[in-house]
């Protein structure tokens, strides 16, 4: 990764640590680079505009959430439900190796409704999302498996906003959910 690559991560990085911590108002070019260590002339050079940066932040906020799932696709198709909840609780780990990720994603999603490009940007990677999950589903006996997806991904969402006041949650909260579910939708009783 060259210097400037790297200098661009670090204030993305930090964009969604001021996001997660105080909310999108609060996202200044002083203030990111205040949490960058960087001056504030090097963030401008970066992202000229404020939305430039909170765009910036979004984009890669979804680029590590697809850089998961990517991780995650090597891997051989889940060979039953409960290979399925074990795979899907440890997507959310992952995406939760950084503790400013998800109340950062929430903030961003609001702010998102906002804006159609970003708006667009976040409808088009939840539809893949969905159409990945679904073909999983499907292969498991899903009979509807696009809106099986959806109704694993709306638990999943649960789940994240209760560790939004409740980060104690660990995995097990996650995979008992998950287990009311998704066997049913694999026709498994």
């Amino acid at each position: 990764m060259s210097q400037e690559t790297a200098t661009r991560v670090k204030i993305l990085k930090s964009a969604l640590t001021v996001i997660a911590a105080d909310g999108v108002d609060a996202i200044t070019h002083r203030r990111v680079a205040g949490e960058a260590g960087v001056s504030n002339g090097v963030v401008s050079y970066h992202f000229k505009t404020r939305d430039a940066l909170l765009h910036g932040a979004f984009q890669y906020l979804l680029e590590d959430a697809e850089a998961i799932a990517a991780e995650i696709r090597g891997r051989e198709d889940p060979q039953g439900p409960d290979e399925l909840i074990d795979l899907l609780v440890e997507v959310l780990d992952l995406g939760r190796r950084d503790v400013s990720v998800i109340p950062a994603e929430y903030e961003l999603m609001l702010y998102a409704r906002r804006s159609p490009e970003l708006s667009k940007m976040f409808a088009d990677w939840e539809f893949k999302a969905q159409a990945e999950l679904g073909e999983v589903l499907e292969t498991l006996g899903c009979s509807r498996p696009l809106l099986g997806a959806k109704i694993v991904i709306g638990q999943l969402r649960a789940f994240e906003l209760d560790l939004l006041t409740n980060p104690a949650l660990g995995s097990a909260a996650l995979r008992q959910r998950l287990e009311m579910i998704v066997p049913s939708l694999c026709g498994v009783r």
